[in-house]
């Protein structure tokens, strides 16, 4: 047990920060540093002390430290855990920032820093808040950076105040941060009698308005409920906007105004990025401007003239001179889509559930041709297509090579995991990742560097692929999420779907995890598409595919809900492998290769290249024989007699008792490092045995 520990501490304490500066300084390619020898150190002392202070909190009260494999028998909320949930994780984050801002090292401040907190976040989604809720409960009280409780009762003021830190000065760091960063190619989207109309100086008096308002506004909030609707709210915006930021940027350069006396002095205060101006579309302003009033007016009577107020804000945007139309109109829909998200999810978990029971199939003598077979072919011609517009046409014939052996791949994969039984035909996404590496690496051998614009435009269109992928998924039934306590789960009603032939249960709602990588795959995409408009080395962008993919997937698995999944050391199998990707991942960030060229009109090869892979893909993963006993004849279950659908419903009502029971998952005895929630296990009780096991086809 102690040696256990040693080696514990030892990677953690040592050797993942050493990987993390090394990391910093190997990655091939970054947007400048910022040299702030202060700053950067005051924020790494203060990391430092935090990360400190709570770990002999942690001593001091459960006579414990922050390991995950031995974690403290009981929950600790005072000291720096009542301020934060995760206390140890924030200042290890404040402690990366500081270190790329004291060195000025643009890898460690754009790329490490980021990632590092992305880390931690899939960290705490993907295994520990469960994990310590589920061995010490769950919090007494709430952590004073949190969000608010959802109730009718008026706000505490301290919870009010709570929100400059929660939401206010995140959006601040972060519009700093990104908002310099529009990079080549940023669009301006003016209107042509924008750029000549006079800037209305005296305007700059509303415009400055925001500010103060979005600071009062919780201050002034009616309900708890409606605070957190504003801290959602708030979020989901950010999500959203600094997304667009980043893989659609576009500038608008604010128009020339002559004199103004002290307004005039406060609106050139604005502008002091200079006259090249800073991605601006969708416009926060109108953003904050609107949510703020929103808050506001949940007060009743006078209070909805704040609605009036956000109006002359959202128009002075304009008459300054600061934002284009339709950077307006942007943060008016970035405003909706935020105010409604939890509406709006529930409706695209309502569609994809319309998918999930649109099963249908057409007899062509012995074959059957299923609905899976135009999911798959999308996904893979669309894909294919946008890869080959991204790299030269001397390499579209190594393209279909390489993802056709993927296909071969993920078959393999699938047959040594878990193929067989009712199941003869599946295939596996990790076993596709793994032969098209190693197809990769054999083209190498022939076309030398050039074979990393072919790996780069695969991981490009890799998202996507996977995004258009997962309609085949909720149609198959793979993939599944674990049983939803919330009726805004998928519910699943096909005799032939594996959520009911399998885990027998139909009817019940299940975790949306296809919708979570739909979801995942589109703003993915949107970055590394952005990323080879910017020229950038294609090992880079080959890189932050495996990472970001890495890290989603390993949040999707922890919820994923099929019967088969394996729990080694606390993790789902695949979540092992998550952590591999990104480590391969964070290893081609440090290689030299080509940079990336602009994309192109589609050439005649292109076209060609995606039709056969589409129609190739569509036969292997959407085209069985049923009526043929042969290996690899069955892409859905075989249908069970009597007894066999007995026994498995009979598991599964015992696997839903044991649930209900509290003994859910395989229950590990890992957990926190003290500073939040975690949860080990996915499905429950024993797989019967006249349940034969499948794999979850749509990884592939």
């Amino acid at each position: 047990m102690n040696a256990g520990k040693v080696l514990y501490a030892t990677l953690f304490c040592l050797a993942i920060p050493a990987g993390l500066a090394a990391w910093a300084r190997l990655a091939v390619a970054s947007p400048a540093g910022v040299e702030w020898p202060v700053v950067g150190g005051a924020f790494a002392i203060g990391g430092a002390g935090l990360v400190a202070l709570s770990m002999l909190e942690l001593w001091r009260k459960a006579r414990a430290l922050p390991m995950n494999a031995y974690p403290p028998t009981q929950r600790v909320e005072s000291g720096a855990f009542a301020l934060l949930n995760h206390p140890i994780y924030a200042g290890f984050v404040l402690v990366c920032a500081g270190a790329a801002l004291a060195t000025g090292s643009g890898a460690g401040l754009w790329i490490v820093t980021p990632i590092a907190g992305l880390g931690v976040a899939a960290l705490v989604m993907g295994y520990e808040h469960r994990a310590t809720e589920r061995r010490l409960g769950a919090r007494r009280g709430r952590a004073w950076l949190s969000l608010v409780p959802e109730t009718g009762e008026a706000a505490a003021w301290s919870t009010r105040f709570s929100c400059w830190f929660t939401v206010l000065l995140p959006w601040a760091v972060l519009y700093e941060a990104i908002g310099h960063l529009p990079g080549p190619g940023a669009a301006r989207v003016e209107f042509g009698f924008e750029r000549g109309a006079p800037v209305v100086v005296w305007t700059e008096a509303v415009y400055v308005l925001a500010y103060p308002l979005a600071m009062v506004a919780p201050l002034l909030s009616a309900r708890s409920r409606d605070l957190r609707r504003f801290q959602t709210s708030a979020i989901a915006a950010m999500v959203i906007g600094f997304w667009c930021y980043l893989a659609i940027p576009v500038v608008t350069p604010p128009r020339a105004f002559e004199g103004g006396g002290a307004l005039g002095w406060l609106l050139e205060l604005e502008r002091a990025d200079g006259l090249a101006g800073r991605v601006a579309l969708p416009s926060f302003h109108v953003y904050w401007a609107l949510s703020s009033a929103w808050l506001v007016s949940r007060r009743g009577g006078a209070w909805r003239l704040a609605w009036a107020v956000s109006i002359a804000i959202c128009a002075s945007c304009w008459t300054t001179g600061m934002h284009a139309l339709l950077d307006l109109v942007a943060g008016v829909v970035l405003f909706l889509i935020a105010h409604h998200h939890a509406r709006l999810y529930r409706g695209l978990v309502r569609v994809c559930e319309r998918v999930a029971n649109g099963w249908w199939s057409v007899r062509v003598g012995p074959a059957r041709v299923l609905v899976h077979a135009l999911y798959a072919g999308l996904a893979a011609g669309v894909g294919s297509l946008i890869a080959c517009v991204l790299m030269p046409g001397e390499l579209h014939g190594w393209y279909a090579m390489v993802v056709l052996a993927g296909l071969v791949g993920a078959g393999a994969w699938g047959q040594f995991m878990e193929g067989g039984g009712r199941l003869s035909r599946p295939f596996g996404y990790f076993g596709h990742v793994i032969a098209c590496a190693l197809a990769v690496v054999a083209c190498v051998f022939v076309r030398g560097e050039a074979t990393w614009l072919l790996a780069g435009g695969l991981a490009t269109a890799g998202p996507l692929i996977q995004a258009i992928g997962r309609l085949r998924c909720l149609v198959q039934g793979c993939c599944h999420g674990e049983r939803s306590e919330s009726a805004d789960g998928i519910h699943y009603h096909v005799a032939a779907s594996r959520v009911c032939a399998l885990a027998g249960w139909r009817g019940r709602p299940v975790k949306p995890t296809q919708v979570w990588s739909i979801l995942n795959g589109v703003l993915v995409f949107g970055l590394l598409w952005r990323l080879w408009g910017a020229g950038v080395p294609t090992s880079m962008i080959v890189g932050l595919y495996l990472v970001l993919t890495g890290l989603t997937r390993f949040v999707e698995e922890h919820f994923r809900g099929e019967p088969q999944t394996k729990v080694w050391a606390g993790l789902h199998s695949y979540q092992w492998l998550c952590i591999a990707m990104f480590a391969a991942g964070a290893a081609c960030t440090c290689v030299a290769s080509p940079v990336a060229i602009p994309a192109g009109a589609a050439p005649l090869s292109a076209w060609l290249v995606a039709i056969g892979v589409g129609v190739v893909y569509a036969f292997a993963m959407g085209v069985d024989f049923p009526a043929s006993n042969r290996r690899f004849s069955l892409l859905v279950p075989r249908e069970e007699t009597g007894v066999a659908a007995e026994c498995r419903e009979t598991g599964a009502r015992a696997r839903e008792e044991a649930r209900d029971k509290g003994a859910a998952g395989r229950e590990v005895e890992g957990g926190t490092s003290g500073h939040g929630p975690v949860y080990t296990g996915a499905m429950t009780g024993p797989t019967p045995t006249t349940t034969t096991t499948t794999t979850d086809e749509s990884r592939a």
